[in-house]
């Protein structure tokens, strides 16, 4: 359990880092999509659809840094690697539903909870994908 708290808090802060990164603007799926839509049915569908590509690109992402971590424990002899990465996921999952759940929450009685509960798992998503890309994929400069 431990670990997991751990983890959670390793994941938090670097969602944390990631998002001073990035301009907020750019984050935003919500204001993205009420830009393109005329009405909460058309954003909603928005969401929706920005999830899906957002999920295609983090699941590939997931899967290439996991290959990663397969090969390092594979030269270096031993199942650390693989094993954290998935600890790692399983907290960041365990954030995106508890934070976003919050999110829903936060708006009480009031429509428009559940598009940002969408939005808020797209921008943390992107933000993760972002990361893992930037720290495990992408070659330094």
């Amino acid at each position: 359990m431990q670990r997991l708290t751990a983890a959670c808090a390793a994941a938090t802060i670097m969602i944390a880092a990631a998002c001073a990164a990035i301009p907020a603007a750019a984050a935003d799926a919500l204001a993205e999509c009420y830009k393109k839509a005329d009405n909460g049915v058309e954003v909603h569908a928005c969401l929706n659809k920005e999830l899906n590509v957002v999920k295609k690109r983090y699941d590939d992402v997931v899967d290439r840094v996991m290959d990663n971590a397969r090969e390092l424990d594979r030269v270096q002899k031993k199942k650390t690697a693989v094993k954290a990465f998935a600890e790692a996921n399983k907290a960041f999952d365990k954030f995106v539903e508890s934070e976003c759940g919050w999110i829903a929450e936060s708006y009480g009685s009031g429509s428009g909870a559940g598009n940002a509960q969408l939005a808020c798992r797209v921008n943390l998503m992107r933000l993760r994908t972002g990361a893992l890309d930037a720290q495990f994929l992408t070659p330094n400069q």
